[in-house]
Order: C-alpha cells, then structure tokens, then sequence
C-alpha cells in the first residue's frame, strides 16, 4: 500500500536511542569534593509525564489507530537525573527531554482518516494547523538549599546544558474531500531542524548551548498546614550556532492512487532551505501545593500546575502502611488517577486515564532511589 506526506507527520513523543545514553558519563560527578557536614547521598531520579488531547498516545505517535475527542494540546517532558548530595548541595547529571505540539483538531482528524483510508465524506473540509516544538538536551545541574527560617526553605538550581536536538515547526493550510478516496490540500511549511520531520531533507548535526534556572520555595505555616511553590525553568536560553531551515509551500498537483484506489501524493513543492542560528528558551512551568496534615496523620494535598498553555490540577491522599507511604491521586481535569509508594530511600508514582496503554491520553511515570554514603 502507498503512503502519502501526510503519513510522515505525527507527534514524535517517544525518546530515541541517542538521547536516553549511559550514565557512566554521570560517574565523575561522584569524584567532586563536597567539603561539608551532612549526610552524603547519590541518587536516580526519573520523571515523564505524556497528554494528548486529540487522540491516544499510541495513536498521535504515527499509529493513528485511534478516533478522535476534543483537544488542541499534546506534550512530553522527561528529565532523567543522577547525582549526589551532601549538606546543603546538590549537583547532577541531567537529561531532558521537551515536547510541546499545538494542532487544530481537523489536523488530528484529517491525518487520522487518510492514514487509515477511511472514506471521506465529500466535499468536507479541513483546516490544517500543527506547531510542534521539541528539544532534547543534557548536562550538569547545582542546587543550594537555603532555609531562611525553620519553616521557610528555599532551593535554587543552576543548569549548565547542551543540545543536538531541536525542533521548531508550524505547518499551516487546508484541505478538502473530493470523494471517499481523494482529496485536495495546500499548506505553508516553515521549520528549524536538525533533521526534518516532514519532506526528508537530510539530517545534520547541530549544537547548542545555554543555561536554565529552578526555583522552589516552601512554607510550614503551622503544624497542620504547608504551602509550596515551584518554578521550573524560571528563566532559560539556548543558543544554536546553526540550524537547518525550510519554508515552502506545498500543493497536491501531483496524483497517484494506490492498489485500492486511495490517493497517494508526491506534492508540488516551492520553497528555500538554508541554515541560520537560533536561540530557544523553555516554556515556564509552575506548581502551586497546598498540604493539610489530618488528625490521624494522613495528608491531603492539591496541586495546581501551570504549562503556560495548559493547567492540570491534581487531588492526593497520603498515608502511612508499615514501614511506607501511599497516596491516591486523581487528576479531574484530564479524567486520570494514579497511585505511588513511597518509603525513606525509594519512590514510586503512576498516573493512567486508561491502562490499556494504546487507548491511554495521559501517561505518568516517576521513580527514584538513593544511597547512603558513609
């Protein structure tokens, strides 16, 4: 069976083999002298939260099997960490990886239809509109813990970062069924890359460099009652010397149809490619908690997180069970749940809307352990 353009675009949420490398490179990090009292520990951490709003996971990864619900927003962030800490210090190894795509959901449905060849309705129009951002990126991050009283705290982070991955895209055009089996499009197509997601120019390497900045504050107002906030990514730059670019513009002048009759397109294509430099910046992310300790011990807490584009409130109950803590979480605005365990050196937290995982829209997973050093 043919394939079309359209079957190149999807929404690359899954890591690749060159941004998830061996922590080995993380090792040197265990040499640094930390010259001051306290307990000295290393530590694993691992953080992912996936949504897709449109359509599954599974599906807006280029499987498209799935139909398609209401929503605009899809994003990735994972941050895989080793390090250590002692005192008030911290430093470690970072990798991150960032996504954010932004769609009309006539996109997702369009692209969800021809993928799959299901018959058109004629003379149905759809309106195409996709920005995607991503960028992969690693180094070295520090962070000071500062405790302005016994209930206030403070903690800074300083990451030092290089990049080989980043991606700026915006496609946008319509198109229009002209049978059950064909259709009629143009777009505008205009990108920053390293390798190009949609007419396969060949890929370069790229590198970029820059810095972020973290910061979270908390507040034990009483025995009872705590706040907390976090900002991540309070201010960040990235700077790529070069970067390769396109901007065309895409019609469907040429047709060719496949064994079944569906349309297959080699579009008619205008445009330039170059390269230029680029600077890129995070998109800030804010957490708001607010903690109540019950009579029994238990724990409440609300979360609210602001993605600028997109706000997740989330409701967790903790208590204690043997030697661990558990906690229930219920996310209502993406209709999810999770669940996690936690004990002195070990955690544990999963969040699903569906847990059959190629029908799931939200997927979260965190880990972490550490190890004492005496």
């Amino acid at each position: 069976m043919g394939r079309s353009i359209f079957s190149r675009l999807h929404i690359d949420i899954a890591s690749k083999g060159r941004f998830i490398r061996p922590f080995f490179y993380a090792l040197p990090l265990l040499l640094v002298p930390l010259t001051v009292e306290g307990e000295s520990q290393v530590f694993f951490d691992f953080d992912s939260f996936t949504l897709s709003e449109a359509t599954s996971i599974h599906s807006i990864a280029g499987n498209w099997s799935d139909g398609v619900s209401a929503g605009t927003e899809a994003f990735s962030k994972t941050r895989i960490s080793f390090g250590m800490n002692k005192g008030p210090y911290q430093i470690e190894y970072l990798q991150r990886y960032d996504q954010h795509h932004r769609y009309a959901n006539e996109t997702i449905e369009f692209l969800h239809e021809t993928n799959n060849q299901i018959p058109l309705q004629a003379d149905s129009e759809y309106r195409l509109k996709l920005d995607s951002k991503k960028i992969y990126s690693r180094g070295i991050r520090v962070g000071y813990q500062h405790n302005l009283s016994p209930r206030f705290k403070s903690n800074l982070f300083v990451s030092l970062l290089e990049s080989d991955v980043v991606l700026d895209a915006d496609l946008i055009g319509e198109a229009k069924s002209t049978s059950a089996n064909d259709y009629d499009f143009d777009f505008e197509y205009s990108a920053e890359y390293g390798e190009d997601p949609l007419f396969g120019r060949p890929s370069e390497s790229i590198y970029g460099s820059g810095y972020t900045i973290d910061l979270s504050m908390s507040y034990q107002a009483s025995d009872s009652w705590g706040f907390e906030i976090d900002w991540f990514d309070l201010s960040s730059r990235l700077n790529y010397k070069k970067t390769l670019f396109t901007n065309a513009s895409a019609t469907s002048d040429i047709k060719t149809y496949d064994a079944s009759g569906y349309v297959i397109y080699d579009p008619a294509v205008t445009g330039f490619e170059g390269y230029r430099g680029k600077t890129v910046s995070f998109p800030r992310e804010v957490t708001y908690r607010v903690l109540k300790t019950l009579p029994d011990q238990s724990e409440i807490e609300f979360e609210y997180r602001d993605f600028g584009p997109l706000q997740l409130s989330q409701l967790a109950y903790r208590f204690d069970y043997k030697s661990q803590t558990l906690e229930w979480l219920w996310l209502p605005t993406i209709d999810a749940i999770g669940f996690g365990v936690k004990s002195e050196r070990t955690r544990f937290s999963l969040i699903v809307d569906d847990f059959d995982i190629q029908k799931a829209h939200v997927f979260g997973l965190a880990f972490s352990f550490s190890v004492a050093l005496k």
